[in-house]
């Protein structure tokens, strides 16, 4: 794109004299319009290998945990997903057909679920009044355990949450003083009805790690029903087993009501711990069998219970389970759960990692029907990546960046991501491009490119890529900057030309030795307004990282010395972490919005920051106008494209994540400026022809002696930018710009108007 500006210092002082004047009705005004437009979701289609993606904006899964619930109090059980990678809760609408996986992916319901819900979620009607509850990891601060939530529907028929118990105790052996039924935060208990009694009761490995703590559940014994939960510590060594972590064969007690002793002479001293379980009456006799996921190892062990609901009794193991059809195999750590997936009143499998790192990220729901009965349950492996492959899923984290890549006027989108799992800790960083197959107004994606520009060569040396465009050596068309793991970053110019399709040169690795240590994500931007792109650079510590351009058109050049003339590694005294967080994972954005220089960054718990009164003064504090924007949280490590894909005039968001998905959101911020009349002056208004245009434009106005225009295109990027003085019009070449739209915004005074330009 163009890059015709004027000097710095004549921009600098018309901007300092137009802030100055601008009224506390300009800020009203300004304020107003924003809170006016609504925040929501959007849906956009994208195509993975020829699949339109059912649940494509979704967000991804990597560590999904599945619990059935009546969202919408239609007397159908829904599903919900809580996501220990970045706590994420996600909702699905059921829509109930026989014999069919028939969910819609459904977020409105998700912001009835508490924030603080972390590690792991298991919705359960304990005190049976037909409404699903929430057992979850404690609330308390520093005393791991169990929060319970009671459910309720509100006036909208949603079902929605209210704390009961931040922490769940038992009496103590000392004195009956309470002592908190501890669960690690690692783990996931079973909550099940273990002793036939009608109530819930509690299955959780006990601190060591060894053996299972039974917590008996006596509401009903003590009179109350089911609508309490009093727990008492029934049995250390519940089932008689012990798991050693060293060693995927369970040690199973020879006789009713002994515990397996797990240890030998060469047994390892240090304790186990990790664990997930579930359990099941798998052959109708009430006494239930469990399954235990081990932090250790990839597969699933089944023990068969040959004891009674009081008196549990571990005989047999299958460690490979199911080992009648293709065993669960989940690098690492896999967790169970058991729902009717198939709307056939049969209760299925459900197979998935319990790790936030290093696990299999892709193709890790394992989905096994249920082709018998509840009685005698067998369980057929039907696919592996249920939910998660009706999603735009790259691996783990993923960070988008809008281009037009194949100069039609339509953004496509460039999206980076951390890895994919790869055994042995190996990595598969890649660049993904998904071409825009919509239109203007209805936006649509296809994957043309799994390894764009061969990024996955550097796989060997570094990962977690983070792209970004811009015009960084001012010659019209859009360059590639690309973040990674070590904090560096790679560039590849486009040699195209202004209005073609792109043409990437080679890519330069660790471009002029840039380096801000770790988990670099930068932007490119005129921070100090002298016709050069600078580079923002976001990090892992969550802070702002300023490389000015010292070079010239056609010539970028950047000092890596951050202590160098305006460099800075604390721009804006901007800093993305937040209470609890020891490191932010900043991902910063400029744009323009309604005339005001405004700052957009993702941050690592995952919530949106926003900042204008931007500047390149050195003692610059930049002003936070909103620390958590719409209350948008897909998960941790966000990472945000922002451009305005259709064509309403209002910016719209794809957001990044852990998880390795995506999704989108229509926001509330305005390309068009506010326009601010002086009832004692004349309106101020200016005429463009022809347009649509294809080479040369006039722009034309009256009543203006001093006017300053801005051509922003469909990311809120300035191209052009010039001050006028004493004429009435300007023609404008419009070859050199990509096809697309673009607003032109004239300002004289207080007075700002603005018009769409088309580019054909």
């Amino acid at each position: 794109m163009l890059n015709n500006r004027f000097h710095i210092n004549i921009k600098q002082i018309l901007n300092t004299l137009i802030r100055r004047t601008l009224s506390a009705a300009f800020l009203l005004i300004f304020v107003l319009n924003i809170k006016a437009q609504s925040v929501s979701r959007m849906d956009i289609d994208f195509t993975v290998f020829g699949n339109d993606l059912k649940h494509s904006v979704a967000g991804g899964m990597n560590a999904p945990q599945f619990s059935e619930v009546d969202l919408n109090n239609d007397g159908i059980l829904d599903l919900y997903v809580f996501d220990r990678a970045g706590n994420t809760s996600t909702t699905f609408i059921n829509e109930g057909t026989a014999n069919a996986v028939s969910y819609n992916f459904a977020p409105e319901y998700a912001k009835n679920f508490p924030d603080s819900l972390v590690n792991f979620v298991l919705l359960r009607d304990y005190n049976d009044d037909g409404i699903h509850d929430i057992f979850s990891y404690s609330v308390q601060p520093g005393v791991p355990g169990i929060a319970v939530y009671n459910g309720y529907y509100n006036d909208a028929d949603e079902i929605a949450f209210e704390l009961k118990n931040s922490v769940l105790y038992y009496p103590g052996s000392t004195n009956n003083i309470p002592v908190n039924l501890a669960v690690l935060n690692i783990d996931i208990p079973d909550i099940n009805d273990i002793d036939c009694d009608g109530d819930l009761d509690i299955l959780t490995f006990d601190i060591g790690g060894g053996y299972v703590d039974w917590f008996r559940n006596y509401s009903v014994e003590d009179g109350y029903g089911r609508d309490s939960l009093i727990f008492r510590l029934e049995k250390n060594c519940w089932g008689g087993f012990y798991e050693s972590g060293f060693n995927i064969e369970i040690s199973l007690a020879t006789e009713p009501e002994e515990c397996a002793d797990g240890f030998t002479d060469d047994s390892p001293t240090d304790r186990h711990a990790g664990s997930t379980l579930l359990t099941w009456d798998l052959n109708n006799d009430d006494a239930v069998e469990i399954m235990l996921g081990d932090v250790s190892f990839d597969h699933i062990s089944m023990l068969t219970n040959n004891g009674t609901c009081d008196k549990a009794w571990m005989t047999d193991q299958d460690n490979a389970f199911p080992e009648y059809d293709t065993p669960a195999a989940i690098p690492v750590f896999p967790a169970t759960f058991k729902l009717d997936v198939n709307n056939d009143g049969l209760l299925d499998l459900l197979v998935s990692p319990n790790n936030k790192v290093s696990i299999q990220d892709t193709e890790n729901v394992w989905y096994y029907r249920n082709i018998t009965n509840n009685d005698n349950p067998v369980l057929q492996l039907v696919q592996k990546d249920l939910f998660v492959g009706e999603m735009v899923d790259l691996g783990t984290n993923s960070n988008p960046t809008f281009i037009d890549y194949n100069a039609d006027g339509l953004l496509d989108l460039i999206v980076g991501n951390n890895s994919k799992y790869v055994p042995f800790g190996e990595k598969d960083p890649r660049l993904f491009l998904f071409e825009n197959v919509g239109t203007a107004t209805s936006p649509a994606f296809e994957l043309v490119d799994e390894d764009y520009l061969n990024f996955s060569q550097y796989s060997s040396t570094t990962f977690y890529f983070s792209p970004t465009v811009g015009d960084l050596d001012s010659d019209g068309d859009m360059d590639l900057l690309v973040g990674e793991q070590w904090g560096g970053l790679y560039y590849a110019e486009n040699t195209a030309g202004a209005g073609n399709p792109v043409s990437f040169d080679l890519v330069q690795p660790l471009y002029q030795s840039l380096d801000v240590r770790n988990v670099s994500r930068p932007t490119i931007h005129d921070l100090n307004e002298d016709g050069l792109m600078d580079i923002i650079v976001g990090e892992r510590n969550g802070i702002l990282n300023y490389f000015q351009n010292y070079g010239t058109v056609g010539a970028p050049l950047f000092y890596p010395n951050l202590d160098t003339l305006a460099n800075t590694n604390t721009l804006g005294l901007v800093s993305t972490k937040d209470v609890g967080f020891l490191t932010g994972h900043s991902a910063p954005n400029f744009i323009d919005i309604e005339g005001k220089r405004t700052l957009v960054c993702g941050s690592e718990k995952g919530i949106i920051k926003i900042y204008d009164g931007i500047t390149s003064e050195p003692e610059a504090v930049f002003n936070k106008l909103d620390n958590a924007y719409a209350n948008i949280q897909e998960g941790k490590n966000t990472c945000l494209a922002i451009a305005d894909i259709d064509n309403d005039n209002f910016y719209e968001m794809v957001i990044g994540n852990e998880r390795g998905g995506l999704s989108a959101f229509n926001t509330n911020w305005a390309l068009e400026p506010v326009s601010v009349q002086n009832p004692t002056t004349a309106s101020f208004s200016f005429d463009i022809f022809p347009n649509p245009s294809t080479d040369i434009s006039t722009i034309q106005w009256k009543n203006a002696n001093i006017v300053e225009m801005t051509i922003l295109n469909q990311m809120g990027q300035i191209i052009q930018t010039q001050t006028l003085r004493n004429q009435q019009q300007i023609q404008i070449n419009t070859q050199s710009f990509a096809k697309g739209f673009y607003f032109v915004s004239l300002q004289s005074g207080q007075q700002r108007s603005v018009q769409k330009l088309i580019v054909q």
